[in-house]
């Protein structure tokens, strides 16, 4: 490849990797390092068969499972990838807040999942990645993708009335 073809493949695919990234690593300049050092490896090794983008995801996620084990940490929602989004508008503040806290709220619930419903809602949520290359990155069918994500958006909502419940009583 050329490199106005490859600066142009990573700044089409920077965003959605970083925010993954970010996810993964808490911490902004681990994330960037993290998304230079899986895009190189995917390039290098990509075979020109399949998705290029589910090939990143790939690559990316690899990346960091090896990097964790080297540091043995886990993986946690980080708190920077809330306060990192853009400034939305003066007239748009009451809604950016409340988009805010619910993202806010979704990430906590995200974060006490286990590690597979984690990866399957931070890849259906923030990668943009189409279910069949969600399910043949998590070695699954999209068929029991689909229940399983269809089994935890329902968790959520459950969780979510259970907290309006509880905000009511406390009024």
């Amino acid at each position: 490849m050329d490199n106005k073809i490859l600066t142009e493949a990573y700044t089409f695919y920077y965003s959605s990797l970083f925010s993954y990234a970010f996810f993964l690593t808490h911490n902004h300049a681990e994330a960037e390092d993290l998304v230079s050092e899986a895009f190189v490896k995917a390039i290098l090794s990509w075979d020109g068969k399949g998705s290029l983008k589910s090939w990143l995801f790939r690559v990316l996620k690899n990346q960091f499972v090896d990097e964790t084990r080297k540091k043995k940490k886990k993986a946690e929602v980080p708190e920077e990838y809330l306060l990192n989004l853009p400034d939305p508008d003066q007239r748009e503040r009451k809604e950016a807040e409340q988009y805010f806290e619910e993202q806010k709220w979704l990430n906590e619930q995200i974060q006490r999942m286990r590690p597979a419903d984690q990866e399957l809602m931070i890849l259906t949520l923030y990668s943009g990645m189409k279910d069949a290359d969600i399910a043949a990155q998590m070695n699954i069918s999209v068929q029991n993708l689909r229940v399983k994500r269809h089994r935890i958006k329902q968790a959520l909502i459950e969780a979510a009335k259970r907290g309006n419940d509880d905000e009511r009583r406390t009024d």
